[in-house]
């Protein structure tokens, strides 16, 4: 069984097994109880909660190999403390790191018997041992935001000398398709798709390429700013992702494109931009109006204070 086919569908999962009923009744003497693979290894207490409603127990998952537990060492050892011969378990094929991938996608869902210390911890071993796995993918495996997995991929890779898998050039998403791993290799993707179905819905095109539909929203929306011709060469602004940069245009940024007001308060920074250059009008403004001018421009900029401590406020 692949790391593929575990996720995938085409094999089944040890729920899937559960729910068709293939389980084993296993001797509990054969079962290889090593250490958990929980980072807080075997808690007393929960052996013991667990050996107060043993009829409330789900089959363990061991490997077929040699009846390793993958899933169930505290079940098993409160089997043991209370005489118990069998267990109900499911006999599950794969590698060492495929039996880890399985342990965490059957307790991802656990609550607090599988908190953030441990889905960080699985996070980490999956980004060491599967790099080309998407952000996404990672974190609705373990149960945490694509954020966090952002950043533990970031401290991974400096913990490896600054490897940050930029050897590879695309992420492999829960779905199993391959994906680029640069923003601009992707909306040029999109923009083609755009470009030969003129007429795609914007859902047609983000599951062609495998994107959000958000994305081929924004994506529209420049193109149509740019009056897109024949030529399949893009501007520099475009190519480098839409995203705003000190000496560029706001309104090409994705993040205000992919939302109506968004692109409202992009084109009113447009309008205001103001710069050195601007220093140039002050030997224009008229003798007569110095003062006028000068308390109006004292007046704006305490707007543009206040408008930054606003816009700042939401992120506190």
């Amino acid at each position: 069984m692949t790391t593929t086919e575990v996720f995938s569908g085409s094999s089944l999962t040890a729920s899937e097994r559960l729910e068709l009923g293939r389980i084993d009744h296993l001797p509990l003497a054969a079962l290889q109880i090593g250490p958990t693979l929980r980072v807080e290894g075997i808690k007393e207490d929960r052996i013991l909660a667990l050996m107060e409603a043993p009829e409330d127990w789900e089959p363990i998952v061991v490997a077929r190999a040699d009846w390793t537990v993958i899933d169930g060492c505290h079940r098993a050892l409160a089997a043991r403390r209370l005489g118990i011969t069998t267990m109900a378990a499911i006999q599950f094929d794969g590698t060492a790191s495929e039996e880890f991938l399985e342990f965490v996608r059957l307790n991802s869902d656990q609550g607090d018997t599988f908190g953030h210390r441990e889905r960080r911890n699985a996070a980490w071993r999956i980004l060491s041992s599967c790099p080309e796995w998407s952000d996404r993918r990672v974190g609705e495996l373990c149960g945490i935001s694509t954020k966090t997995v952002a950043d533990l991929r970031t401290r991974l890779a400096t913990l490896l000398g600054g490897r940050d898998d930029a050897s590879l050039d695309f992420r492999i998403g829960r779905d199993g398709r391959r994906r680029p791993v640069d923003a601009r290799a992707r909306r040029a993707e999109v923009a083609e798709a755009l470009r030969e179905n003129p007429d795609a819905s914007l859902r047609d095109i983000a599951r062609l390429v495998g994107v959000s539909p958000e994305t081929v929203r924004s994506v529209r929306a420049r193109l149509s700013d740019l009056e897109l011709t024949e030529d399949p060469r893009y501007p520099a602004d475009f190519a480098a992702g839409g995203r705003w940069t000190a000496n560029g245009d706001w309104r090409p940024d994705v993040a205000f494109t992919s939302r109506d007001d968004g692109v409202v308060v992009a084109d009113f920074f447009e309008r205001t931009r103001v710069g050195a250059d601007d220093f140039d009008h002050t030997a224009s403004v008229p003798l007569s109006r110095i003062y006028e001018v000068a308390d109006e421009a004292r007046r704006r900029a305490a707007f543009w204070i206040a408008f930054a401590d606003r816009v700042e406020g939401r992120a506190r």
